[in-house]
């Protein structure tokens, strides 16, 4: 696009010049005239590009004020969901507990299986702790 301003106020310069030499105008008034002309066109360029600027500014600000929202909407929802897993993995340790307390009443100590039992619950409370772990360590380098 600069290109195109530069070229279009270079053809206006040549454009000027031969209407100011085609009505005989003296080389003092035509030069004085051209600079005149090349400094109006100049100081609208300049105040378009001023323009432009602001512009560009009120764009960044938006974007980042909507990323900063973004990030915080994220984080919100990362804290409600640990949140929920630490829950889940409360009941699941509840579960666990309460399990062990019924499973030592019922099954005799040493009773076949129940070592089975109580080792398939263990793995299981913290098969989901890794994977909940892990889903939320993808997510953080994702966002980076």
């Amino acid at each position: 696009m600069t290109v195109t301003i530069i070229d279009t106020v270079q053809t206006l310069r040549d454009e000027l010049e031969g209407i100011l030499r085609k009505y005989s105008i003296p080389m003092e008034e035509r030069s004085y005239i051209i600079e005149k002309v090349g400094g109006a066109v100049g100081a609208i360029a300049s105040i378009q590009r001023g323009i432009f600027d602001e512009k560009i500014d009120e764009i960044r600000k938006e974007i980042g004020s909507e990323r900063q929202n973004v990030r915080q909407s994220i984080d919100g929802i990362k804290r409600a969901a640990i949140s929920q897993i630490v829950k889940a993995n409360h009941k699941v340790d509840e579960a666990y507990d309460r399990g062990l307390a019924q499973g030592a009443e019922t099954i005799p100590k040493g009773g076949p299986g129940s070592m089975g039992i109580i080792l398939g619950l263990f793995f299981a409370a913290l098969a989901f702790v890794v994977v909940a772990s892990n889903l939320f360590k993808k997510g953080e380098k994702k966002e980076r």
